[in-house]
């Protein structure tokens, strides 16, 4: 009797990880193939202050732009700024159709004299709606801001429609 129980809980264990593995196999291939993507995109902080809670930087930065597998986007972007010129954030971006694309970045903020900024930052996609649920992806942006805020955007990355 142990045998036979020992056997049949082999046997259910054999199942699920068999079922599961042709789940993830079913699900990489009804997500869409790697493409490369390249963004184009100009903004203008809306909200800069210092953050409640820590000598940080908070900012607001709103966006609008052409990514090529996208099309327009418009987007959200929110941000903490240390003393060193490092942050990090989120950002949404909703395109024509309403579905929208969520993500996380980490950056650096290089001030010049002229009180004009340059920025590099990687932005990785975590969470999607609509024709972009479970898209991922990674963009490297760079970009600059001028005195009054005003940002502008150029990047490239992959992107795997969910």
């Amino acid at each position: 009797m142990r045998t036979l129980l020992q056997s049949c809980v082999r046997h259910s264990a054999l199942t699920i990880i068999l079922s599961s593995a042709f789940v993830l196999l079913a699900a990489s291939a009804l997500a869409g193939p790697q493409k490369a993507v390249r963004v184009s995109a100009s903004g203008q902080i809306v909200l800069s202050g210092p953050c409640p809670d820590t000598a940080e930087l908070c900012q607001d930065v709103q966006v609008t732009g052409i990514a090529t597998v996208l099309g327009r986007v418009g987007g959200v972007l929110s941000e903490r700024v240390d003393a060193t010129g490092h942050y990090i954030g989120t950002g949404v971006f909703t395109t024509a159709d309403g579905s929208t694309i969520t993500t996380e970045f980490e950056g650096q903020v290089i001030p010049h004299q002229n009180g004009t900024a340059s920025f590099m930052e990687t932005h990785h996609i975590v969470d999607g709606t609509g024709q972009y649920e479970n898209a991922s992806g990674e963009l490297d942006l760079t970009g600059t801001a001028d005195t009054t805020g005003h940002v502008g955007v150029v990047g490239r990355g992959t992107f795997i429609k969910g």
